[in-house]
């Protein structure tokens, strides 16, 4: 990228530089990928290149409590941020507004001014969009908005990630790029809790998750647990490992 409307003082990863290209290149694009691995730096980059050409940006978020937050660290990175949940409107004139789904939801149905000036809107938590209740939100905000805004969509791993950009194309008639990786920058493990037994189990039991381990009691009835108490946890973890793996799929 010749021009960034951002740096970073790391070396970006391959799934955040491709989304970076997609926002540089003026089509939206969805995120696929694990917690902590780095999405909101496609985040930022979006607001700075919208505060660079004098647009405006609208952050959504499922949860207030996530909204307050990341309002609170845009905020001290830009300056020029709004707040909008409903309990609390802080700057509404911002360039950059930070909300929950439901509020631009809202906004959208009233036919709010703001949206006229809007070139991008990033969709934190996407996969909210498969909840049953709330999921309809999403799914009507995204159809309301106007053709011209361009959007981000930040997502954990989710199976239909094709499906959702070809909607998205046929819905707003622009090309959605797919980055995806399944790349997890804290390595995790896997613990069992046993039925009956009096502690967390550790051990290598990636391989054994598949098939009942020895002495497994099943639903009912009790098990000992023969690990010593040093190889015993006090806290639960569910972990699954993931290899550094990219993909890319555009021009849908």
């Amino acid at each position: 990228i010749a021009d960034p409307a951002r740096t970073y003082p790391f070396e970006l990863d391959p799934f955040q530089k491709a989304s970076i290209q997609c926002i540089n290149d003026n089509e939206s694009v969805l995120v696929a990928a694990h917690t902590s691995a780095g999405k909101t730096v496609v985040a930022e980059y979006t607001i700075s290149e919208c505060l660079r050409n004098k647009q405006r940006v609208i952050y959504t978020s499922p949860i207030k409590a996530l909204s307050n937050q990341k309002y609170r660290e845009f905020l001290e990175e830009f300056g020029d941020v709004g707040l909008m949940t409903g309990d609390v409107t802080i700057s509404p004139q911002a360039s950059c507004l930070v909300m929950t789904t439901e509020i631009l939801h809202s906004m959208l149905y009233r036919g709010s001014e703001v949206m006229r000036e809007v070139a991008w809107v990033v969709f934190d938590e996407i996969h909210y969009m498969r909840d049953k209740e709330r999921g309809v939100v999403w799914e009507e905000t995204i159809i309301l908005l106007p053709h011209q805004v361009h959007f981000v969509f930040l997502s954990a791993t989710i199976p239909n990630a094709m499906q959702f950009a070809e909607w998205i194309t046929k819905t707003h008639e622009q090309p959605c790029h797919v980055v995806y990786t399944d790349f997890r920058p804290t390595p995790l493990q896997h613990y069992l809790f046993p039925q009956g037994g009096d502690g967390i189990v550790a051990g290598a039991l990636a391989g054994e998750l598949t098939r009942p381990a020895p002495g497994w009691a099943g639903g009912r009835g009790r098990s000992p647990c023969r690990l010593p108490r040093s190889q015993r946890l006090p806290a639960h973890r569910w972990i699954c490992p993931g290899n550094h793996g990219f993909s890319e799929i555009d021009g849908l």
